[in-house]
């Protein structure tokens, strides 16, 4: 059953062209969640709250990705495409 989801997602990610910041927020997305799965210990010494929102690989993986999306400063055409978007309404 997972394995079917994980080869559901790799042919999502692997049918759209990616950029580079696009294929950053994936690769770094992808090593927390699996960070967190291999070295679950990490966190020991956190605060309860802390351990609790990265106890799960999901849970690593999603919110690093919603960081660094939010944090990485978007390319030009993205930029572009916005204001295009904006202007037509």
């Amino acid at each position: 059953m997972f394995g079917s989801i994980a080869v559901a997602g790799l042919n999502i990610v692997a049918s759209t062209q990616l950029d580079r910041r696009a294929m950053m927020i994936v690769a770094v997305s992808l090593a927390m969640g699996l960070g967190v799965v291999y070295v679950p210990e990490v966190f020991d010494d956190k605060p309860l709250f802390i351990q609790n929102m990265f106890a799960s690989s999901i849970s690593t993986g999603g919110l690093t990705a919603m960081l660094l999306s939010w944090l990485l400063p978007p390319l030009d055409s993205e930029i572009e495409q916005t204001k295009a978007l904006w202007s037509s309404r």
